[in-house]
């Protein structure tokens, strides 16, 4: 598969929350996101940021065949 195919697997988890991920820079090796949940009816049901950079960064790893693959994610619950 490739980086977008992973993308876009990830936003789909994320999708069934009402929450998104965007895509602040995007390479061959690592992805940062920015976790929006405007529009998410319960923010706090939503994976908290350290795991959900472990499921995120695993749906990249397969997805990329790279298990070095770096993800950061802007996550506005962990932001002063």
């Amino acid at each position: 598969m490739s980086v977008a195919a992973g993308i876009e697997q990830a936003q789909a988890l994320l999708a069934a929350d009402g929450s998104r991920l965007v895509v602040l820079e995007e390479a061959a090796d690592r992805v940062h996101f920015r976790l929006d949940l405007e529009s998410a009816e319960c923010a706090d049901c939503v994976l908290p940021a350290a795991h959900l950079t472990t499921v995120v960064a695993g749906v990249m790893r397969e997805a990329t065949g790279n298990p070095q693959f770096a993800v950061q994610i802007d996550d506005p619950r962990t932001e002063p």
